[in-house]
């Protein structure tokens, strides 16, 4: 028989989707925090509309490196280069979209590939690798779907300060973005336009002192802080 959840330790339930659903209605649960994906989100979200109770949904995020013209091209790719690796690059903030002026894309794109080029693939747990491989079968097949049909499309190239605000804010998601310039005035007027809960300077913000959370699709409510 398996024994009674000692009052006052946390315990975990590892339970499919019926059982899970189940502990979002019940009335004895106080509030509700879940990170995962926004199919996932809607769904919690619409069960706890019908008691009224609280949650925080942390989905997803396509966020964007706003590379603005006065900023060093390699010290951008510098950093742009590491938090893409960590995780494999799934992480929900990860800086997945980088925005740049026309005059500068092919400068970037190769200071960033010739960084990558360098990235040592392979056993997550070999201290010489730097990138581990992606969480399932499925998620490589789409990720090898994206590639090809963003090779087949072609990209949009922003030229101005609005244009590249514009890119950054057309996604459905409001999670992270940060804004790489030298002068600080200008970096706040750009990233007091973006749409998403968290915006660096010159970095990939991840500090979870602050409060942390999206608007849009990216979820409901803030963790931390």
């Amino acid at each position: 028989m398996p024994q009674e959840p000692r009052r006052g330790v946390v315990n975990f339930i590892t339970a499919d989707r019926p059982v899970s659903e189940l502990l979002v209605r019940d009335p004895r649960v106080d509030k509700i925090s879940f990170t995962g994906s926004v199919a996932a989100g809607k769904r919690i979200g619409a069960l706890c509309g019908e008691r009224i109770a609280r949650c925080t949904l942390e989905l997803g995020g396509k966020s964007a490196a706003v590379v603005l013209d006065d900023y060093d091209i390699d010290a951008a790719a510098e950093s742009i280069l590491g938090p893409a690796c960590a995780m494999t690059g799934q992480i929900c903030g990860s800086l997945t979209r980088v925005i740049v002026s026309r005059s500068r894309h092919d400068a970037l794109v190769e200071a960033l590939s010739s960084r990558f080029a360098q990235v040592k693939v392979g056993d997550p747990f070999d201290p010489a690798m730097q990138m581990g491989p992606v969480a399932m079968k499925r998620q490589l097949e789409r990720i090898e779907r994206l590639i090809a049909a963003g090779v087949n499309e072609g990209a949009r190239l922003a030229d101005s300060d609005e244009h590249a605000v514009e890119l950054a804010n057309d996604t459905p998601f409001g999670l992270n973005n940060s804004v790489f310039t030298h002068d600080a005035d200008r970096a706040y007027r750009v990233a007091r336009r973006l749409l998403s809960g968290t915006v660096g300077h010159n970095v990939f913000r991840t500090d979870f002192s602050i409060a942390f959370g999206g608007f849009k699709q990216s979820g409901v409510g803030r963790e931390g802080g």
